[in-house]
């Protein structure tokens, strides 16, 4: 579909019928992610309610890594993850250390993706030491050192609020 054929479709559309219909989509999903055992969302508020800024930046940066595949099989895996680690007593996810060995556990079923996962884990334990690290030096610090025009930061302190 091109960007003309999307244009003249939302023009057409009723945002009611559409809202509607989205809802409905979602709904669906819901249920397909629910019968699959594949439903997240209640996990990932639980673990996430208490957490400080940066350990919750950590488990964002954890969540995107097993954003790949078919989100069925990656919100299995990621929940099996989180599973691991508890078990292993590494509650906040590695965010205060790694541990030595493999960092992901053994997949069932099969996570084709859990390789490249690793490498990636594996690099940051090398290179940080720590997801706290990891968070500090490449997301905290360059994002304290962007300057805000003072009509934007006014603008956000507004939205804030």
């Amino acid at each position: 579909m091109g960007i003309r054929n999307l244009l003249d479709f939302l023009n057409n559309t009723d945002p009611g019928e559409l809202d509607e219909s989205l809802n409905e989509l979602g709904e669906k999903s819901g249920e397909i992610f629910r019968n699959k055992g594949a439903d997240i969302e209640k996990t990932i508020v639980e673990r996430t309610k208490n957490m400080k800024s940066e350990e919750f930046v950590w488990f964002c940066f954890l969540r995107g890594n097993f954003l790949r595949g078919r989100d069925v099989v990656s919100n299995k895996a990621f929940k099996q993850f989180i599973e691991h680690c508890e078990k292993e007593g590494h509650h906040n996810y590695y965010f205060d250390g790694f541990p030595g060995g493999n960092l992901l556990p053994m997949f069932k079923p099969r996570f084709r993706e859990a390789a490249g996962i690793e490498r990636v884990l594996q690099q940051l334990r090398d290179k940080y030491g720590s997801g706290r690290e990891f968070v500090i030096r490449e997301i905290e610090r360059p994002a304290n050192s962007i300057q805000v025009d003072r009509k934007n930061e006014l603008s956000l302190e507004l939205k804030a609020r």
